[in-house]
């Protein structure tokens, strides 16, 4: 049976936690971000919950009148089946949301697996069919957000105060806040004042990207090449280019056919571009086997009209191109099957990769290295290769992400590290492969 998502404000509410051992204590963090005053019930009480100074200890079993004053909510959470049982029972007399622990049947509702980041709150249940795909998609939602969203909402909130009391049109300031929303995501960060007075006078800046299509398959398109097509506005393409492309592009996006591109002229192809450029149009030019010159000359016609333009891959060595990156470096860790499978189809997207040594100790290696060279993403087979890659290694860069095989790695690496850790198996070796390019930065 699926639950009701229904969000509460506890900030300053009561909320009253039965049970003082390990159980309790996750319930009470998970529940202290949301700014309420817990009370905890329980002849024993863990030393880690008595220090925590944002909650009262009660150190007593629970009776009935800790009921009154009523409750927002309540956690059974003690090893007692009877105890949990009794106050699950005198919750549902007096209407108070209850949660016991392990025992869905006596729940009026029930923890999510949550993603929160600042103002952003997702909440993802199955209904109890299975907390191991809850807490799976719970790391994809995870490894979905973009850096700095706090920031961004906070931005945004301001914004929308702003325009609720200046654009009294619904629709109107409906229209404006997306242009604004949308702007942000892809600019990663709030606007500039300008960039402000662009959404709010309807235009979109344009943009062009002149991207390296290969010679023959779709999957010779660089990892940033694919993100450029993947948010584009309008594309034009050489029809010589492997269609299946195309099929990236959103379905909303023009799609403008070259018709003899080998003998479209820089100027005539700068033209053109512009012209998509000027409309607000985000552009990208699926560019086949052309002369790099030419594209040197198409992107300085534009950059001296004031278009922003970029060639990817820059120099196809998938190195930082205007601060973006134009492939992604892919660490594997292990041997287990499915970490090559993931490995060989990032490699089909243009990612860079390679293996890590894991020796049983770091003076096992000649020259041990001091620091991980730079790696966007990590790929560990098993809790084995986790705990080996820190013990040589320490640590990594904070924006490097983790991808793994198994709950017991995905433990092993949150001893180690707050960044999102991605959980894989065979069944979603494409999904993860497809999330990673398109957040690939």
């Amino acid at each position: 049976m699926p639950y009701f998502p229904m969000f509460l404000n506890l900030r300053e509410q009561p909320v009253i936690v039965v049970g003082g051992g390990s159980v309790a204590r996750r319930k009470v963090l998970k529940l202290l971000p949301f700014g309420p005053r817990i009370r905890i019930i329980s002849p024993r009480i863990a030393p880690e919950l008595t220090a925590l100074p944002a909650v009262e200890t009660v150190c007593r079993a629970f009776c009935p009148e800790d009921l009154c004053p009523r409750p927002a909510m309540v956690v059974a959470a003690t090893d007692d089946r009877e105890v949990n049982h009794l106050v699950s029972r005198l919750c549902r007399e007096q209407h108070i949301p209850v949660n016991v622990v392990d025992d869905p049947d006596a729940c009026t509702f029930v923890f999510p697996a949550l993603v929160q980041q600042g103002g952003f709150c997702a909440g993802i249940s199955t209904g109890g069919a299975s907390p191991t795909a809850a807490i799976y998609f719970k790391e994809r939602i995870q490894g979905m957000l973009p850096d700095h969203l706090e920031e961004l909402l906070s931005w945004l909130e301001d914004q929308r105060r702003e325009l609720k009391r200046t654009v009294p049109e619904q629709t109107k300031r409906a229209g404006i806040f997306r242009r604004m929303f949308d702007a942000c995501l892809e600019l990663g960060r709030p606007l500039t004042q300008q960039e402000r007075e662009n959404c709010l006078n309807g235009f979109s800046e344009g943009s062009v990207a002149i991207v390296d299509a290969g010679n023959d398959w779709a999957s010779e398109l660089s990892v940033e090449g694919l993100r450029l097509v993947q948010q584009c506005q309008a594309l034009v393409y050489d029809p010589a280019i492997d269609l299946a492309l195309l099929e990236s592009a959103p379905e909303a996006a023009q799609r403008l056919p070259l018709e003899d591109s080998p003998q479209v002229w820089p100027q005539q192809m700068a033209q053109m571009l512009k012209e998509l450029a000027q409309s607000g149009l985000r552009t990208v030019w699926l560019e086949r086997g052309g002369v790099p010159s030419d594209r040197a000359l198409v992107r300085e016609s534009l950059c001296s009209a004031g278009i922003s333009c970029r060639i990817v891959p820059e120099d196809g060595s998938g190195q930082k191109t205007d601060g973006i990156l134009s492939g992604v470096r892919v660490g594997a860790a292990g041997d287990a099957k499915t970490v090559e499978m993931l490995r060989m189809a990032l490699e089909k997207m243009g990612a860079e990769t390679c293996r890590l040594p894991l020796p049983a100790q770091k003076n096992d290696l000649e020259e041990a290295p001091e620091s991980l060279p730079h790696m966007d993403y990590i790929f560990f087979s098993d809790a084995g290769a986790a705990e080996q890659f820190f013990h040589l290694y320490g640590t990594f860069r904070m924006e490097t992400r983790c991808v793994c095989t198994g709950l017991d790695a995905a433990k092993a690496l949150r001893m180690h590290t707050d960044r999102p850790v991605l959980v894989a198996d065979e069944n979603s070796i494409s999904a993860i492969a497809k999330a990673i390019v398109r957040d690939a930065i």
